[in-house]
């Protein structure tokens, strides 16, 4: 096979495009309607079910909100060694799919840097994001792209809120980048870097 050919063609089109001065559009668009999904009276209601049971996922778009640029493996593992991030391999059979995808999502309290997705989050508190006064630290135009497109529901009248960037949309927008997830994957896997502290503040 080619190299070419092994590229994946969302890549391709991102590097061609950038090239010409162009920005490629997501391939998952994210609805970030703040009329519909924003609600943060009823996110006080709720408490944060969400925040306290897992981490959100984070974009590849998110690096190039935060940081002005597509994420790189250097610009990965600098934030991956801040504690704030975990990278997850999950097992793609649990989405009638073969082999493995990888991601990343914000940190849960108490968890590894590298996991292997078993159906529950490993960590033992909450994502390390979110405060019993006043839920997310980050603000909502830098909040992953993972805590945005979530529908809050009512807890009288439903379990939980919906999120339309799902686990798939993830693994697929990561895979754009290839080399970067699995390469740092192989090396922190075990490896012992600490949480944040309560001082802790996304981009200072």
């Amino acid at each position: 096979m080619s190299i070419v050919c092994s590229i994946d063609s969302g890549l391709i089109r991102r590097i061609v495009n950038e090239l010409k001065g162009e920005i490629t559009p997501s391939l998952y668009p994210k609805n970030y309607d703040e009329a519909t999904l924003k609600n943060p009276e009823l996110c006080k209601t709720c408490g944060g079910k969400c925040c306290k049971r897992c981490g959100c996922f984070v974009s590849p778009d998110d690096f190039e909100k935060w940081f002005g640029a597509p994420p790189t493996l250097e610009s990965v593992e600098r934030e991956l060694k801040k504690g704030y991030l975990t990278i997850e391999i999950v097992d793609l059979s649990n989405y009638w799919l073969s082999g493995f995808g990888t991601l990343v999502r914000m940190r849960n309290s108490g968890e590894s840097v590298v996991i292997d997705f078993d159906g529950r989050c490993a960590g033992a508190g909450a994502c390390v994001a979110w405060r019993e006064e006043g839920g997310c630290m980050f603000d909502w135009e830098q909040r992953p792209a993972g805590g945005k497109p979530l529908r809050p529901v009512d807890p009288q009248f439903g379990v939980g809120c919906t999120c339309k960037y799902g686990t798939k949309a993830t693994i697929a927008e990561w895979r754009m980048f290839p080399g970067i997830l699995p390469e740092l994957a192989r090396k922190y896997r075990g490896i012992d870097i600490p949480c944040p502290d309560d001082s802790w503040v996304p981009f200072p």
